[in-house]
C-alpha cells in the first residue's frame, strides 16, 4: 500500500475547530478537483463547444471512450500471458486511433457548427484514420485465423479472463458502431471511421478466441438449453 504524507499545513489543521478543518479541505479539494462542475447544467464541455450531454456528438464521443476503456482493461489481462504480448501491443496501438477517432467526431462537430478554425485544437484538425489502419486490422484477422478452426455455430463468451474481456471489448465496439453510424451517415470524413469500427469489431472477436487458445481453453459453443 502507498503511503500518503501531508505537509505540516494538514496536521495544523487536524486539530482546529471542525468548521475550519472542512473548510480547508473543501478549498483543497476545489484546487485540486477532476470535476469542475460546469457540467451541472446537464451539459458537456468539449473542445468544439458546449453541448447537452445526451447530444449525438457526446454519444459518440462517449462509446468511443468507453470502448478504449475496456480494450485497456482487456490488455491488462492479455498482458499477463507472455504469449499475447503482441496482441497486448496492437490493442495499445488501437486505443491511440481511437483517441484519433473522438478528434474526427469533434472535428465534424466544429464543422457543423461552423466553428473557427482559429478555435480548433490542433490534434482535431490533424486526426486521421487511414486506410493503412483498416488494412493492418484485416491483415491481423486473416494471421489470426490462421491459428483457429473454423466455427459454424455461436460461440459463447469466455475462454479466460483475457479471452472474456475481449468479448466485451466486442460488445462495446458493436455499441459503438451504431452510434457511429447515426452520427456519420451523411459525413463523407467518416467513411473510415465507420469501416475502422467494424473492422475492430471482426478483431476482437478473433483476439479473443486466439487468447483462449493460448490460455489452454477450450471454446464454448452454444448448444440447446433444453
Amino acid at each position: 500500500m502507498s503511503t500518503i504524507i501531508f505537509n505540516n499545513s494538514f496536521y495544523k489543521n487536524l486539530i482546529t475547530p471542525k468548521y475550519i478543518y472542512l473548510h480547508y479541505i473543501h478549498r483543497s479539494i476545489d484546487k485540486y478537483a477532476v470535476s469542475t462542475k460546469v457540467a451541472d447544467n446537464g451539459k458537456n464541455k468539449i473542445k468544439t463547444g458546449d453541448l447537452r450531454k445526451n447530444h449525438i456528438i457526446c454519444e459518440a464521443i462517449g462509446v468511443t471512450e468507453e470502448l478504449s476503456a475496456c480494450i485497456g482493461l482487456a490488455r491488462e489481462y492479455v498482458l499477463e500471458d507472455e504469449k499475447l504480448r503482441p496482441v497486448a501491443e496492437k490493442l495499445r496501438k488501437i486505443q491511440l486511433v481511437l483517441i484519433d477517432a473522438v478528434e474526427i467526431i469533434n472535428r465534424l462537430q466544429a464543422k457543423e457548427s461552423r466553428l473557427d478554425s482559429s478555435k480548433i485544437p490542433e490534434l482535431t484538425k490533424s486526426a486521421e484514420i487511414t486506410c493503412g489502419d483498416i488494412a493492418d486490422l484485416e491483415a491481423l484477422i486473416a494471421h489470426y485465423g490462421t491459428f483457429l478452426p473454423q466455427i459454424e455455430k455461436v460461440l459463447v463468451p469466455g475462454g479466460g479472463k483475457a479471452s472474456a474481456a475481449l468479448h466485451v471489448a466486442r460488445a462495446s465496439c458493436r455499441r459503438c458502431e451504431r452510434v457511429l453510424i447515426s452520427v456519420f451517415k451523411d459525413a463523407d470524413n467518416g467513411k473510415n471511421i465507420l469501416a475502422y469500427i467494424n473492422r475492430l469489431s471482426s478483431y476482437l472477436f478473433q483476439a479473443a478466441r486466439i487468447s483462449a487458445k493460448f490460455a489452454n481453453r477450450p471454446e464454448s459453443i452454444y448448444k440447446p438449453h433444453t
